[in-house]
Order: structure tokens, then sequence, then C-alpha cells
């Protein structure tokens, strides 16, 4: 990275674009000062708004933009001046269409969408390509004829695959992938969210998400890069505190794993296929038993039985999550189905979700059905 700023510096470049994994490796090594260059876009995959922020941190005058566009429609199919004030906490917007270039949002059944609703990117316009070297299938696949409005013309577009939605502004903004999107316990999961969510912690300088399947169910585990204890455990408690106060309970990953750096392809996109042959089950089982703590309270006892006859496990401890245990949306039906026959309450499916692990629903329910439990406690013969 440091030859990067040599050249640019010797040959009085000022006007440059790197793929979105070289610029974040660039930012992190690049010392505070002017860079050289006046003019900077970033594409070939998701702006990271952290690096974003930090480029402009350390050169002030710099203009960063963001430019978007497959290969199959050269080169760039929209551009975004990137403001100076960056807010971490939200995707970089695509911006808007270049001249001859046309973007549309459509639903499944490739209908326009209007200001604000998600949907597939799909571009059209004179960069648009005639389709797949020798590969028909591929073709007909992804460029399609599509009558956008009734009456009108079909026009040849191509199908991104990109989850996009329009801003009052006139700009698009990512939300990611279509074919990358994650459906757990009946939620559909954005890896970005959760990517962009980890990227925000002050000691993470890059992070990845991916479903990882074993005999125990589906799991979503993250990875993340940067001055984090070497210790898996301290990593995972550290990053998962970090994000229940900012995400909601399904985004919160079952494990989040520190490695040295996240893989990339020859592309310089994020190496999912790598991340999966990790060794997460060992990872999994770093975690120490602090977490079969035992149960400090009547409530805590009586959640538990019903979680080991539930779950058919028995190691279970009171700060064990009922999801990484293998728990889904239907064995939480069930489960609470016993809890409000056995401790004759009405507990709601949602707590559930809410309230992972038996720590946090044995809280709950003292909480919410007091009177209930003691009236149950008093029967005792």
């Amino acid at each position: 990275m440091n030859k990067l700023s040599q050249v640019i510096k010797a040959n009085n470049i000022n006007t440059a674009f790197l793929t979105a994994a070289l610029f974040e490796r660039w930012v992190e090594q690049l010392p505070y000062g002017k860079t050289g260059l006046s003019y900077l876009t970033v594409g070939g995959d998701v702006l990271n708004p952290v690096s974003a922020s930090r480029l402009y941190q350390k050169d002030p005058t710099i203009k960063l933009f963001n430019g978007y566009g497959p290969s199959e429609n050269t080169v760039f199919s929209t551009f975004f001046h990137v403001p100076e004030a960056v807010d971490s906490r939200y995707a970089i917007s695509l911006g808007s269409p270049l001249d001859n270039t046309y973007a549309y949002v459509l639903d499944k059944e490739q209908r326009l969408l209007p200001v604000g609703a998600p949907g597939e990117l799909y571009l059209a316009g004179d960069g648009l390509a005639n389709g797949y070297y020798e590969n028909q299938a591929q073709t007909d696949d992804k460029f399609i004829e599509c009558q956008l409005r009734p009456g009108g013309n079909k026009r040849k577009l191509y199908k991104t695959g990109d989850q996009v939605f329009w801003n009052q502004s006139g700009t698009l903004n990512m939300l990611g992938r279509v074919d990358n999107q994650i459906k757990l316990r009946g939620f559909r999961i954005e890896p970005g969210e959760l990517e962009r969510a980890l990227e925000c912690h002050p000691d993470v300088n890059h992070a990845a998400a991916i479903l990882h399947c074993d005999e125990q169910g589906k799991k979503l585990i993250a990875f993340v890069s940067g001055g984090l204890p070497s210790k898996i455990a301290e990593t995972n408690g550290i990053m998962k505190k970090f994000l229940k106060a900012r995400l909601p309970h399904y985004l919160v990953p079952s494990l989040v794993i520190g490695i040295e750096d996240i893989p990339l392809t020859v592309n310089g996109k994020v190496d999912r296929n790598a991340l999966k042959e990790y060794s997460i089950a060992s990872a999994l089982s770093a975690i120490p038993a602090t977490e079969l703590a035992s149960p400090s309270t009547e409530t805590e006892e009586k959640l538990l039985s019903i979680w080991i006859n539930e779950i058919k496990n028995q190691s279970i401890g009171v700060e064990c999550n009922f999801f990484d245990l293998g728990g889904d949306s239907l064995s939480a039906t069930r489960l609470v189905s016993v809890i409000n026959q056995e401790l004759n309450i009405s507990l709601a499916l949602n707590q559930v979700f809410e309230h992972q692990t038996i720590k946090e629903l044995a809280q709950y329910i003292d909480v919410n059905f007091r009177n209930t439990t003691e009236a149950m406690e008093s029967l005792v013969f």
C-alpha cells in the first residue's frame, strides 16, 4: 500500500480509480496529510462508509466518488459524490444514473416501484452489452425484454441482482445482493447490514458474515479483522455486546470470530467460500463454560428444565442462546406452549425472539408475570 502512495506522488497523479477492497487497505495505512490525489473514485464492490470517513479525516482536500456499474453496462452506470460528513451507520448512496444510462427499480413481476420501496435494480442505455459470448442461456436469464409501462414499447434491460431503493433526492441506495440474502428463523437477513454495524466498532477494520449450517441447524457467523483480542471468547463477547445495543435480535450473529484479515477473491471481493472453510465448529467449542452458568432463581430453574426437554440437550446454561442451540421458529412455538402451561402464564411467542437466553427470559417473566408466578409458588403442598 505504501508503494501505491509512492507511485501516486512520484507521477503527480491527481485522479485515480480503486476497487473497494484495495481502497480500504490503502486508507488503513495512509498517513495523515495530502494524498496527492484531487479525485478518487471507488467501485467494484460496496464502499465502506467507515473507510470513506477515515479518508476525509486524513486528507480533507480530496473529492471521493462512489462509482457503481456492472461490466454488463460498461463502465459506470451511476455516480455519487461522497460528502465529507459521512454517516458510518448507513450505506453510501450509489448516486444517480450517468448520461445515456437508465436505472429502474422493479419488483419480482418486473413492475416499477415507487420511491422508498426496495426492489431489484435493472439497467439500460448506451453502455448495455448485447449479452454473454456463446452463452445464450445466461444471456436470456440476465438480459430481458420488458414493457415498463402499459402501452409502452419493450426495452432491453440488464438484471443486476442488486437490491436497491430510490431516495427522495433521486439517488439510489444499495441494500445488498438479492442472492446474498439469508433466511434465518423466518427473517430475511442482508449480511451487509450486519457487516456495516460491525465496522462501526473502533477496533474493527473489516467484517464479513456468512450462513453456517451444521447438525444443530443454521447459524449466522461473522468474521472481523482489526485490533481485537486474540482469544475467540473475548472477541465474541465484546462484539455481541456491541451489536445487541445497535441491531434487532435476529441480526446478532451466533458467533463473531476475529481473524487476521478477511480473505478476498482475485477480483478483490470478499471470498465467502474461503470463510466457510474456516473451522467454525472449533471456534464454537472455544466459548468457555461461563455460558453454562447455573440458574440463580426459581424461574431460571424451571425454564432450564423445560429447555433441556425441548432441545434434548443436557449441556445448557442460563446464558445459552436458544437459537444457537438449534432452536427455530417451530421449536420456539412449542417452547412457549410448554412454558405457558407449566408456569400458568400467557407468554407471547415474540418474547422468545426478544429474550433468547434463559436468564433474559426469566427476568422478563418475573417482571411481567410476578403475581402469577408468586401465586403458583404458594400452591406448593
